[in-house]
C-alpha cells in the first residue's frame, strides 16, 4: 500500500482538476515512495503541500497510521463529513468486508468531494480477498451521482507502473498482453495471458455526496435479461 511517482503524478492531474478543500483522508498505513532519498514521514509531508493539503490523516488497523481503526466496523462520528479528498490506497481489495469499508468512504467526505482508489485488477495473491473490476467502480459511482475516470497499471514491461486510461463505460476485456489490456463496450470476454498484479485506479467527483452507498446491479445482466 502506497503512493509512487506515477501515483504522484495522476493524483496531481487531478488536484489542479478540483482544487478545492485541504483536508485528505487515506485508507492505509501508507508507504510513500516518490522519493526515496526522504523518510517516509518527510514524504508524507512533501505529499500534502505538493498537493495542498494541510491535513493527511491515514487510517489503517495495523503499521503506524494517524487513527488506529478497523475500517470494517462503522467509523466515529468526529470523522463524518470531515475530509475533501478520500484515498484507498491498495485497503479495499485487502479487507473482508470492502463494503463497509466503503460506506465509510462515504461517510467522512465531505458533500463536495473527490474519492480515489489504487486497487487489485489481477493477482496480488496471498496478500488481498478479492479482485476488483471497472464496471464495479464505474457503475457504483454512477448510480451514486459520481463523475469517474478510470485507469489500469501493468506491473511489467514498457509501460510498467504507468496509469493509462480506460475509455468511459468500456468494462468488457477484449484482449490483454504483458504491455497493454484493450476495454470495449459490448459483451466480450478473454480467459488466458493477462498479467498478475496489474492495478485499477479509480477518481471519482461528486458535488452532492450524501454520505450513503447506493446499491447497484450491473448493467450487463439488466441489458441481458440476467444472462
Amino acid at each position: 500500500m502506497g503512493i509512487g511517482p506515477e501515483d504522484l503524478k495522476l493524483l496531481l492531474e487531478y488536484r489542479d482538476k478540483y482544487p478545492f478543500g485541504n483536508r485528505c483522508a487515506i485508507y492505509g498505513f501508507t508507504t510513500f515512495w516518490f522519493d526515496n532519498s526522504k523518510t517516509n514521514e518527510d514524504q508524507k509531508k512533501e505529499f500534502g503541500k505538493l498537493m495542498g493539503f494541510d491535513v493527511v490523516d491515514t487510517f489503517d488497523l495495523y503499521g503506524n497510521p494517524d487513527y488506529r481503526v478497523d475500517l470494517q466496523e462503522q467509523l466515529e462520528e468526529k470523522f463524518y463529513d470531515k475530509y475533501d479528498w478520500v484515498l484507498d490506497v491498495g485497503v479495499l481489495y485487502c479487507v473482508f468486508d470492502y463494503i463497509t469499508a466503503w460506506k465509510n468512504m462515504f461517510y467522512i467526505a465531505k458533500t463536495n468531494c473527490v474519492m480515489v482508489h489504487f486497487d487489485n485488477l489481477v493477482g496480488h495473491f496471498g496478500r488481498s480477498c478479492i479482485s476488483m473490476t471497472p464496471s464495479l467502480f464505474g457503475e457504483l459511482y454512477k448510480i451514486n451521482g459520481f463523475d469517474t475516470n478510470l485507469y489500469y497499471t501493468i506491473k511489467s514491461g514498457l509501460r510498467r507502473d504507468q496509469w493509462i486510461n480506460i475509455p468511459n463505460n468500456c468494462y468488457y476485456l477484449k484482449s490483454a498482453s504483458q504491455e497493454h489490456f484493450e476495454f470495449v463496450n459490448y459483451n466480450t470476454t478473454i480467459r488466458s495471458g493477462i498479467p498478475c498484479d496489474t492495478s485499477l485506479c479509480c477518481v471519482a467527483y461528486t458535488d452532492n455526496n450524501n454520505h450513503k452507498l447506493k446499491k447497484f446491479v450491473p448493467e450487463h445482466f439488466i441489458k441481458s435479461n440476467g444472462k
